[in-house]
Order: C-alpha cells, then sequence, then structure tokens
C-alpha cells in the first residue's frame, strides 16, 4: 500500500478521533452548563473578551468535571493575559481527559506567556521515546523557546528540528522554528516556517499574525491589512490584531478604517498604549492638536515605549505654542535618536524660532557629521549658519545639500545665493546657469549672472543680465545694489546715493546697502557719515573686512575724526569681546596713541582666552610689552606667535 495512502488515512483518523473526542466531552457536559458556553462563545464573536471569560468561569462552576470547559476557559484566560488561570485550568483540563496534545499545549504558552522559562525546563525535561509524538512536539517546541530567551541557542535549535520532525502537523513546532531563524536573521526561513504553520493551521492566531506582520515589514501593506483581517474575524476582541491593522490602514490612507479599528480595540482596553498612540497620530495627522495632546497624556510614561514617541509629543506641544515643552521633548528624541533628521530638524526649527542659530546650527552639525543629514538638514543648516553670520560655513552645507540633489532646482538657487554671500560670485554664477538650465523659468537668477559680470567688471554684461530680470524683481535687494553699483562705478554718485537709500528704505537691515552709502559717502567727502555706516555694518557684522580696515584707519589717522572713529570701534568691541579681529584692531589703536597696557589688558582677556594663541594676538601682546619695555614678557609673546605659525 502506498505511503501517502496510509498517512492520508492516519490523519484522517486522528481527525475523526479529536472529533469524537469532543464530542464525547461535549456530551459528558451538563445540558444546564450549555447556555453559559453559548454566552460565552457569542461575546467572543463581538470581542468582549472579559466577557467571555467570565461566562466560560459560569460554565466551569456548573460543569466542573468538563474538560471542553476547563480548556475554552484556559484559552480565554491567556486570550486576556491572564497566565495564572490559564495555567491552572489547562492542568485541570489535562486531569479531566482533554486531547493531551492541545491541553499540553495550553499549559506550555501559560508558561511561556508568563515567562517562566526556567521552571518550564524543569517541569518539561526532554519527551522520553514513548511520548505520543503529538505531545513530544510540543514540549520540544515549548523547550526550543524557552531555551531561545535564555539565549541557549545551540540546544533551542536543536529541540526545535526534533520538534518538527516529531509534529509536523502542529503548528506550534513551526512557529518555534521560525522564531529561531527570526533570532539567526533567516528572514526567509522564518517566512518559509510561518506559512508551513499556517497549511498546518490555516486558523492559527499566531501564525496570523507574524505571517502579517511580515507583509507589513516588506510594504506589502493591502495583504497585510487582510491577514490582519482574518485574526480580526476570527478573534474580534484581538486589541494587538485591530492596532496592526489600524496601523496598516495608515499606510493606505484608509483613515476611517484605521479610525474604526483603534476605536474597537479601546473599547476594549481603554488605556492599551498602541492604540492610544495611534489614536494621538491620527489626531496629529488632523490637526486636531489639543485632543492629540489629551491623547499623549494618558499615555503618561508610556510614551516613550514608541521609538517616536516624543518627536509626535514634540510636534504637538509646538502646535499648541508650548515651546519649552516642545523642545524638551524634540530634545528627547534627538538623544534617543541621534540619527533621525526629522527630530534633528524640528529642534533646530525650535531653536531658530528661539533666536539661537548657534544652537540651532550645532544641532544640525551633529546630525551631519554622523553621516545622517538628508537635503532639507543640509538646507536647514546653512540656514542656520546664515543666521548667525557664518555666510562660508552656510554655503558649505548648501554645497553638500546640492551635491545630493544635483537636479533641485531650489537647491542649486539657493547655492547661487549662498555662493554669493561670500564673495565667490563666479561659482554663484556656475550654479545660477545651472538653475536656469533645469528650468529656464527662474529669471531671478540673472541678478546672480550680473553680480559676477559687475565683479569682473564688465559693466556691459552686467547692465544686459539685469536687463533679464523680470520687473516684479527689480526691487530685490541685490538687483537694486547691482544697480546702485553700476552707479557708482560710473561715478554718478547723485544717482548711486539714491539707489542705495531706495534699498535700504524696501530692505533696513541690508548690509549691501549701508556699505554702498558707506563708500559714496566718503567719495563725497561725508566722513562721518560714511564711519557711521561703516560702524552699522561692522556691528552687525563683525567680520566685515571692509568696515573693519575703513574704520581702523580713520581711528589710527591724525585727523579730527579719529577719536570718533576710536570710541566706535571700542563700542563695537565691547558688543562682540571674543571677536579677535575686533580686539586686535582697538589693541593696535591703543598701541599706536601710547596706551599699551589698556592694549595689554584688552587682549589677555577672558572672552578672547580661545583665541590668545593665535600669532595675530601674541604679536600685538610682544608689540605692547615692548612699548612698556617689558622685554621678557615681550620675547615670550613673540615666541608664543612664532610657534603658532613658525613660517
Amino acid at each position: 500500500m502506498p505511503r501517502t495512502f496510509l498517512v492520508a488515512r492516519f490523519r484522517a483518523f486522528r481527525l475523526f478521533q479529536a472529533a469524537a473526542l469532543g464530542l464525547a466531552l461535549l456530551a459528558a457536559m451538563p445540558a444546564h452548563a450549555q447556555p453559559a458556553m453559548d454566552k460565552a462563545r457569542a461575546a467572543q464573536a463581538r470581542g468582549d473578551l472579559r466577557a467571555a471569560q467570565i461566562e466560560f468561569r459560569n460554565a466551569v462552576r456548573d460543569a466542573p468535571n468538563s474538560a471542553a470547559a476547563r480548556a475554552a476557559l484556559a484559552q480565554a484566560s491567556l486570550d486576556v493575559g491572564d497566565t495564572d488561570t490559564a495555567e491552572k485550568e489547562a492542568r485541570a483540563a489535562l486531569e479531566r481527559g482533554y486531547d493531551p496534545a492541545a491541553g499540553t499545549a495550553l499549559l506550555l504558552r501559560a508558561y511561556l506567556g508568563r515567562g517562566r522559562n526556567q521552571e518550564l525546563l524543569r517541569d518539561f525535561p526532554a519527551p522520553a521515546a514513548n511520548t505520543p509524538p503529538a505531545v513530544a512536539g510540543q514540549i520540544l517546541a515549548a523547550r526550543g523557546n524557552a531555551l531561545l530567551s535564555l539565549d541557549r541557542r545551540d540546544e533551542a535549535r536543536e529541540a526545535i528540528t526534533r520538534a518538527v520532525q516529531l509534529a509536523p502537523g502542529a503548528a506550534e513546532t513551526h512557529l518555534a522554528a521560525a522564531r529561531l531563524a527570526m533570532v539567526e536573521n533567516n528572514r526567509a526561513g522564518a517566512i518559509a516556517a510561518t506559512d508551513q504553520a499556517l497549511a498546518a493551521a490555516p486558523n492559527n492566531l499566531d501564525a496570523l499574525m507574524r505571517k502579517a506582520g511580515f507583509q507589513f515589514e516588506a510594504g506589502e501593506f493591502q495583504p497585510a491589512a487582510e491577514t490582519f483581517g482574518k485574526v480580526v474575524e476570527l478573534m474580534p476582541g484581538n486589541v494587538l490584531a485591530r492596532v496592526r491593522r489600524a496601523e496598516t490602514y495608515l499606510r493606505l490612507n484608509n483613515t476611517a478604517g484605521a479610525k474604526a479599528d483603534i476605536d474597537a480595540a479601546l473599547r476594549v482596553a481603554n488605556t492599551y498604549a498602541p492604540a492610544l498612540y495611534i489614536r494621538a497620530l491620527m489626531q496629529a495627522q488632523a490637526q486636531d492638536w489639543r485632543a492629540a495632546d489629551e491623547t499623549l497624556q494618558r499615555l503618561g510614561n508610556g510614551l516613550q515605549n514608541f521609538a517616536d514617541g516624543y518627536l509626535l509629543q514634540a510636534t504637538v506641544k509646538n502646535a499648541l505654542g508650548q515651546a519649552a515643552q516642545a523642545e524638551d521633548a524634540a530634545r528627547r528624541h534627538v538623544a534617543r535618536r541621534p540619527d533621525d533628521p526629522r527630530g534633528a530638524r524640528l529642534l533646530a526649527t525650535l531653536e531658530l524660532a528661539a533666536n539661537r542659530p548657534d544652537a540651532a546650527a550645532g544641532t544640525l552639525d551633529r546630525l551631519a557629521s554622523r553621516g545622517a543629514a538628508d537635503v532639507e538638514s543640509l538646507e536647514m543648516l546653512a540656514r542656520a549658519h546664515a543666521a548667525a553670520g557664518r555666510p562660508r560655513e552656510a554655503a558649505a552645507a548648501m554645497e553638500r545639500a546640492a551635491a545630493m540633489a544635483p537636479d533641485n532646482v531650489g537647491i542649486q538657487a539657493r547655492l547661487a545665493i549662498a555662493r554669493l554671500a561670500t564673495n565667490n560670485t563666479e561659482g554663484a554664477a556656475e550654479a545660477a546657469r545651472k538653475v536656469l538650465q533645469l528650468d529656464p523659468s527662474q529669471q531671478g537668477m540673472h541678478q546672480i549672472l550680473a553680480a559676477a559680470a559687475l565683479n569682473r567688471g564688465d559693466l556691459a554684461e552686467a547692465t544686459r543680465e539685469l536687463g533679464l530680470v523680470p520687473a516684479n524683481m527689480r526691487d530685490s535687494e541685490l538687483a537694486g545694489t547691482i544697480d546702485a553699483t553700476i552707479h557708482l562705478i560710473r561715478i554718478d554718485l547723485t544717482g548711486a546715493r539714491d539707489a542705495f537709500e531706495t534699498i535700504l528704505k524696501n530692505h533696513p537691515n541690508s548690509l549691501r546697502a549701508r556699505l554702498g552709502l558707506a563708500r559714496v559717502a566718503a567719495m563725497q567727502g561725508k566722513s562721518e557719515e560714511a564711519e557711521r555706516l561703516f560702524a552699522e555694518v561692522l556691528e552687525r557684522d563683525p567680520s566685515n573686512a571692509e568696515a573693519l580696515g575703513r574704520l581702523l584707519a580713520a581711528a589710527r589717522s591724525n585727523t579730527p575724526r579719529a577719536p570718533a572713529a576710536r570710541a566706535l570701534l571700542e563700542k563695537i568691541q565691547a558688543a562682540h569681546p571674543g571677536d579677535p579681529s575686533l580686539a586686535a584692531a582697538v589693541a593696535s589703536v591703543l598701541i599706536a596713541t601710547n596706551e599699551p597696557a589698556k592694549a595689554v589688558t584688552l587682549l589677555e582677556s577672558e572672552p578672547l582666552r580661545a583665541h590668545r594663541s593665535g600669532s595675530g594676538v601674541q604679536m600685538l601682546l610682544a608689540e605692547a610689552y615692548a612699548r612698556q619695555e617689558k622685554w621678557n614678557e615681550a620675547i615670550a609673546a613673540a615666541r608664543s606667535g612664532l610657534a603658532a605659525e613658525p613660517e
């Protein structure tokens, strides 16, 4: 007789045997216990797992010797996480004649559900040779799971392999094999084992949940939703399946389906954290910020158990205008997930809003140093550096962003502007030409090309490019500055003054307009106005070499304007005590006016500590000490300067 026929006959006999046992158990149950069983099944069907457990308890009370009632109560107790009752009732079911394999599986699940791994290995040793294969398979599979939890992988592999050999038709053995495969990073093996578990038991909830999880991870959201749906159909009160399907629905933009599942889950377990979290997420997506905040408050400390929990809280708090709480949550998220650009960007946004561009730049620089910055983060880093008065660092950040997005018109345009801010006019022109290649409608780039032509001294080309700038952009700061500068180069001082004053009226913070007006004033012999304007530039941009050089020259001159220029320099230096260029300028004026002791005090001040080892500061110190004939100090300072720059 063929072996396959024998196997089929054996399986048919086993099914008949199990069905006969179930009918016998039901027949043995007193009639007065059946209503409680019916009520329990009805409660399960509507998803009320607690009510189902209560009714199964009633059935056990009415029929204490019913193995079926005891087993049903054990399963219902497992469903609600009551592993103590599950263990007790599984033992009682086995004692009253319940199917040994099924009853043992229930009992072992209770052990594993309570994390009693050592006790399971003690109470259920490796089965003897005469143990029925179905029972032995369940024991070995459970032992394998316990051994995996105890990180005894080799022993677990041996137990699980034997379990599958002994009970290939049991879902539990294949699920143990799937878990082992995942521990060993064998995803394909885990999927195959899960499929085998479902082939053995198509309605096994654990196998269905694992299968749906694999589908979700692979981006197969519609199949995942359908598989989670099978679990919900079999067990409407399965809160985890509801929540996972809701999460899947959100990926499918099925907000109504997600809301229905979350509402159903919270009706069963109104404090279930994953359901509350997804509800808050959906409320935030709908911009119902107050409701989202209230839901997150219900989560309490449980918020930290979600990878994006603090990020969601920071977003909600920011939308509610609670800046301090938002920044605290964003900072927590960045600390936990330093490679997440979303958290770094949100924290930097809050820091920029609080007028702390240095802090924002630091946050984004740390992200970039980890190699985790995306284009948006680098573009924001450039803005932070620009706001902090560091145009070169801003341009460097934009260079990196542009390299990552070479065909992004907006990024390339901002690169052109960033390069222009560092006076890299040819680099700016190169980026501007690329923008026009990508999108010829970006006519505003012609003003950057005009600036490059102007820098080359090609007035005709600058004028031509400026003429290509659309009329609605002619009043921009850059276009106005180019036009005014052309007037200045042509010695049309009246036209240049009018143009620069117009820019300053429309753009009160313009440094270009102030510099241009200062140049015009100097050319017109209006020294006081020129120095005032150069001082305004230097106050806003201490690194501006032209403004510093002009004021320093005026302060060191033998003209009546020298004291006023010196006073302006000292005022600006006091406002920026840590700037080495300003300190050096004021110190050089003090030395020139025979006040070397004051120069020494300034150069050795605490704010300049970080720059004190530089050659410039040390050589000025040497000069100041020499003026006082303090030769040892002068020699020491000179040696320090030479050590800093031996050349």
